[in-house]
């Protein structure tokens, strides 16, 4: 019987163990956590009410539209962007510049029955679902039910970054999946 060998120098092994125990232990525990974000029963939010304004910087693009409509919500003040096509999954683009120190990112999707979803991935960076919203029961998810995208699954280049951009992708599917947004701004 052979016995294969396996030559690691000292070297490698070195670098391993440093590469995973020093330098980005928090990364494999920061994706494994993120891909288990599923907000399944449609009652994991945050708190209810719509809040006045936000101070997040961000920017919708508003090109990158695709099978959606905007208008105005039941409350004033506030908009909606919704599928036209209920058929197929409407999705847009939106940059965010996350600040170091931010750790709450609030936003208002609403879904009405459990063929209905919303998803926001950031597309950039390291492709990650940062949320995903579904409900096993026909019924709306509250309006102004605070969802919280969570700042923890956000890549950085290096731990002095100060701001980073995300380039998120928003998809919405089904026929009653909305996005609540006021003065242009999706997270508050």
């Amino acid at each position: 019987m052979k016995t294969k060998c396996i030559s690691i120098s000292v070297m490698s092994v070195s670098v391993l163990f440093i590469f995973f125990f020093f330098i980005r232990p928090a990364v494999f525990v920061q994706y494994s956590k993120c891909a288990l974000l599923e907000h399944r029963d449609g009652a994991s939010f945050f708190d209810v009410g719509l809040l006045s304004c936000s101070n997040k910087e961000q920017k919708i693009e508003i090109d990158s539209f695709k099978n959606l409509s905007i208008r105005p919500a039941e409350i004033e003040g506030w908009e909606v962007i919704s599928t036209v096509n209920k058929k197929e999954p409407g999705v847009f683009a939106i940059l965010l510049k996350k600040r170091i120190l931010d750790d709450k990112y609030i936003f208002y999707p609403r879904v009405e029955s459990p063929s209905d979803g919303v998803i926001v991935k950031e597309e950039r960076h390291f492709p990650t679902r940062l949320f995903s919203l579904h409900i096993k029961e026909k019924k709306w998810t509250p309006i102004g039910a605070q969802y919280v995208l969570d700042s923890d699954c956000f890549e950085y280049s290096s731990i002095t970054d100060k701001t980073v951009e995300l380039h998120l992708k928003i998809t919405l599917y089904g026929e009653w999946a909305q996005l609540w947004v006021k003065n242009g701004a999706v997270f508050f």
